[in-house]
């Protein structure tokens, strides 16, 4: 996803998640969301705080040797949650402006320069991309929990690219124990995008991120789901075995590891 297009579909998320909530009424800010743990309330408080952690630095202070992310993101949450709703609102905007203006300028420098954050080290590509991916599945919840329109999966698919750097980071791990074996996923519901990867002692290796699934390219399982079914795995909102079971996700081959593949799934979270 090119850097100027990425970005502008940043803007274009922020601008749909204030669109929605400024159409709540008091009430449904305190309706439970999606997650049942959180209300709307809690949800936007989340969006607000981890934009204000980014701008801040606290983020990627609060990831270093001996601090704990998760815990500099919940204090941050505390301290929004419990503010007025115009405060809350508008403080929101202020940071998520600063943080898109930000991200701009970071980019200039280089679009895959590497800095730490509660994910790990990434470039700023990368942070762009799971902040568009972020912001639409707290949409989603938002408006499914107050029978809103859910905002349609193919607006991420765009940046669906960044698969090809999340899994082998992310799922590198829990596959560990399939080395030599190669997966390819299959991401439709309106789009088209295909990936494959070879699990290597060493991590996971992208082999193609195109034309993986019509080429020649031999793969011991293949994965088919839609976008959506992906961004409510990957964010840990649905369990991929259920999922799995539903129908949902499609696995041919060798069952064990395109199981596995997809149980790992949250780890992109």
């Amino acid at each position: 996803m090119q850097r100027t297009a990425a970005l502008a579909a940043l803007a274009r998320e922020y601008d749909e998640i204030f669109a929605l909530v400024d159409d709540l009424a008091p009430e449904e800010w305190d309706a439970p969301s999606v997650r049942g743990d959180r209300s709307c309330r809690d949800v936007f408080a989340h969006i607000a705080a981890t934009d204000e952690a980014v701008v801040r630095g606290s983020l990627v202070l609060g990831s270093l040797p001996g601090r704990d992310p998760e815990r500099t993101r919940e204090k941050s949450h505390a301290r929004w949650r419990t503010r007025p709703l115009p405060e809350l609102r508008g403080k929101a905007e202020v940071h998520a402006g600063r943080l898109v203006k930000l991200l701009w300028v970071a980019s200039r420098v280089g679009w895959q320069l590497r800095l730490p954050t509660g994910y790990g080290r990434l470039g700023i590509g990368d942070l762009v991309v799971l902040r568009i991916h972020d912001l639409w599945i707290h949409n989603r919840d938002i408006a499914i929990a107050v029978g809103r329109p859910a905002p349609d999966p193919r607006r991420t698919a765009a940046s669906l690219t960044w698969l090809s750097s999340a899994i082998p980071r992310r799922l590198g791990p829990p596959l560990r124990s399939f080395t030599g074996r190669r997966v390819c996923l299959r991401v439709g519901g309106g789009v088209s995008a295909a990936f494959a990867w070879e699990v290597g002692a060493s991590g996971i290796e992208l082999l193609s991120d195109q034309d993986a699934w019509s080429g020649p390219l031999v793969s011991d399982v293949r994965v088919t789901l839609d976008t959506e079914t992906l961004v409510v795995c990957g964010t840990g909102r649905e369990d991929p075995s259920t999922v799995r079971r539903d129908g949902r996700i499609e696995v041919e081959g060798d069952t064990a590891f395109g199981e596995a593949f997809v149980d790992a799934l949250p780890s992109l979270a």
